[in-house]
């Protein structure tokens, strides 16, 4: 249940909305519930690095969470995910599949 939590304080520090606008600090939250399975916030952080808002600008670990997020049932990063490899290069593709095959 924490896991939501982690997310919905994301958010605010996204929104700014109680709390100074952080990008940053709404990473750290993303990360925590992520990296336990949380699909939401699999799905907001692959966002943040296909943004490059909070962190560095990187489509390949943008993919490997879209992918973990779907794998964990988010149905709505199958379109982002398609929309992110229409702007992936060929290598970055391969790079990402064979990074999210490692993992598995």
């Amino acid at each position: 249940m924490w896991k939501g939590y982690c997310v919905a304080l994301a958010n605010l520090y996204l929104l700014g909305k109680g709390v100074p606008k952080d990008s940053s600090e709404a990473v750290r939250w993303l990360r925590r519930a992520a990296e336990q399975g949380d699909a939401q916030a699999q799905a907001n952080l692959a966002s943040l690095y296909e943004q490059g808002k909070g962190v560095p600008l990187d489509y390949i670990t943008a993919y490997r969470l879209y992918q973990r997020s779907i794998q964990a049932g988010n149905e709505g990063s199958k379109s982002r995910i398609k929309n992110l490899l229409r702007i992936m290069t060929p290598r970055q593709i391969k790079e990402g599949s064979t990074l999210d095959q490692r993992m598995n």
